[in-house]
């Protein structure tokens, strides 16, 4: 169930709105948006790190995903960048500080949209292999 848990945050931060049934307030603008996704690559890291520690996943398997999780936590920067303006703030400084003066960037849903979408596959996957189904895709 340890592991479970993680998994199921990921889910609800990629849901964005649909997680109003458990207490979050739905995304208002590009910034939330943003800061859910990156909410579901905390939530990710961490249920890999578990379940490879668990030995649900087998290291070859953690690298791969690990690797998928990075690439969205690159789109989620790269939209960040776009909706305020500048590259990703400095470690230690919120992105409510940071992005003041937030822009409607036409092409950061998209990326953003992307980002979610790859973040439910790679939930799935965890979720598929802490079911201990017998065939899990790769995302």
């Amino acid at each position: 169930m340890r592991v479970l848990k993680p998994i199921l945050l990921s889910l609800c931060a990629l849901a964005l709105g649909a997680c109003s049934t458990l207490g979050l307030t739905q995304a208002k603008n590009l910034q939330q948006r943003i800061l859910y996704g990156y909410a579901g690559v905390t939530a990710s890291l961490n249920t890999l790190a578990q379940a490879t520690n668990a030995g649900i996943v087998t290291p070859s398997e953690a690298s791969k995903v690990n690797a998928s999780i990075l690439v969205v936590n690159g789109e989620l920067n790269q939209a960040l960048s776009l909706v305020c303006g500048a590259p990703v703030p400095p470690l230690g400084q919120t992105v409510a500080g940071y992005c003041a003066s937030p822009t409607n960037s036409p092409t950061a849903p998209a990326i953003i949209a992307t980002a979610t979408s790859a973040l439910t596959g790679i939930s799935a996957y965890l979720s598929c292999k802490q079911a201990k189904e017998p065939s899990c895709p790769l995302p």
